[in-house]
């Protein structure tokens, strides 16, 4: 086992750069060197927290130009992804971990994925669900045939596709053995638009599609009723001999298998920890991505995975726009057509943050 100890920079001291902070303080091979915020008591405030000792900045471009960084994390709105992936690759840093979702647009997509592949980069995005111990036991039980073969897959998100829906789709993705998605078709509504983060969004969308192992599913987008009828967030998963439900952080909601009434999922329990994310989950991303870096191997949270799960998103997106049925691979649109939709129609409602 290695003993190296990275150094970290981080880009953005907010809320989902503390969460990202917090792990990497208990994280003794992982050291905090350099803390940026255009606002920088916010990195003042993380540095005295954690007891970093980290250099701050205000600059993201003097935190490049001084600092020799193993690892930078990108902890920023959904536009400001992209044009500092440029920069910190441009640096020379060889690891990098971003925010998700990637782009505001498929075009941008693309190009994320062109630079981390053609600059030899190791850039994961945070789908840190796959590493919630429920979702590692879903797997787990799928794919030893607990719940007979998959027939269905029924996906559910809030309040958004692009934001939110790429945790659903990649959840979804690792249930059914990576098997890409064939088609998708789908409808939103625009009338009531959110903006997110500063990208346009729709207020709801439902949709179906189907992927390469013959599986189907369906996504349904948008604030969910809270009477236990209807999951918030999550995937149901429908095989031949049960079904289970699990929301995003893996809690595990329900597991049923027909021919045996008896069954129960050992965890984890039924319920809601509003602090899962912050004890369990990112803690064990961060040591993922650890352990990437000490082997040279892709992390399970791998940009290609994000790329994946945001080329459906942006499929859905079209067949909106074209009122067909759209085939994967995603091949000659590159805008947001749920933007040039929403420029059409009214104001979109402006949402700050969680």
């Amino acid at each position: 086992m290695s003993d190296k100890v990275y150094k970290v920079g981080m880009i953005g001291c907010g809320g989902r750069g503390g969460l990202h902070a917090e792990a990497i303080s208990k994280m003794p091979r992982f050291k905090m060197v350099a803390l940026c915020d255009i606002v920088p008591r916010k990195a003042m405030w993380m540095n005295a927290k954690h007891k970093f000792d980290a250099a701050i900045y205000e600059d993201y471009h003097k935190m490049l130009a001084e600092q020799e960084l193993d690892l930078v994390i990108i902890a920023l709105w959904t536009p400001l992804h992209l044009p500092v992936l440029k920069e910190v690759v441009n640096a020379g840093v060889k690891y990098i971990h971003s925010e998700k979702p990637v782009a505001p647009t498929w075009n941008e997509y693309l190009e994320a994925s062109y630079i981390a592949s053609t600059h030899d980069v190791h850039l994961t995005y945070a789908h840190q669900r796959r590493y919630a111990v429920g979702n590692q036991l879903t797997r787990k039980l799928l794919k030893e045939g607990v719940f007979g073969k998959i027939l269905r897959m029924d996906l559910y998100s809030e309040p958004h596709l692009l934001d939110c829906g790429t945790h659903t789709f990649d959840q979804a993705f690792s249930f059914n053995e990576e098997s890409p998605v064939k088609w998708v078709l789908g409808n939103g509504d625009v009338t009531n638009p959110l903006d997110y983060f500063y990208v346009p969004a729709e207020s709801t969308f439902e949709g179906a599609f189907e992927y390469e192992n013959g599986v189907k599913g369906t996504i349904h987008v948008g604030r969910m009723p809270t009477d236990g009828a209807t999951m918030r967030y999550g995937v149901r998963v429908v095989g031949e001999k049960g079904f289970i439900e699990v929301l995003w952080d893996g809690i595990i909601v329900r597991a049923v298998v027909y021919d045996d009434p008896s069954f129960k999922v050992p965890y984890p329990e039924l319920g809601v920890d509003d602090d899962l994310t912050v004890q369990e989950i990112i803690p064990n991303m961060m040591e993922g991505i650890l352990a990437s870096m000490d082997s040279g191997e892709p992390a399970e949270i791998d940009y290609r995975r994000a790329i994946r799960a945001g080329e459906v998103i942006f499929a859905f997106y079209e067949s909106m726009r074209q009122h067909k049925r759209i085939y994967l691979p995603l091949i000659g649109q590159g805008d947001c057509p749920i933007a040039k939709m929403i420029e059409e129609g009214k104001e979109p409602k402006i949402y700050y943050g969680r």
